[in-house]
């Protein structure tokens, strides 16, 4: 789980800036589910909201090294949960 705050949205991909400074991009798939205290969606997502997204585990577990990226593996979001709009 990412916890943190939505520093931009570009298409398919999200970049949360979590406790300490450090910035994690996580890719948004089409079955990502959205949702606030009620139903949400995508268009919900704003840069300066706060979230917690569940990554989905069986994507980032067959994940390939980033080029470029110290070792890191991209991480898909599961479900995105906007704390505050």
């Amino acid at each position: 789980t990412v916890t943190g705050t939505v520093q931009s949205i570009d298409g398919s991909t999200m970049t949360v800036q979590v406790t300490g400074g450090t910035t994690v991009t996580i890719d948004l798939a089409t079955g990502t589910t959205y949702h606030n205290e009620t139903a949400g969606s995508s268009t919900d997502v704003k840069a300066g909201s706060t979230v917690l997204v569940q990554i989905d585990t069986a994507a980032a577990a067959g994940a390939t090294p980033v080029p470029g990226a110290s070792g890191a593996r991209s991480v898909t979001a599961k479900d995105v949960l906007i704390t505050t709009p």
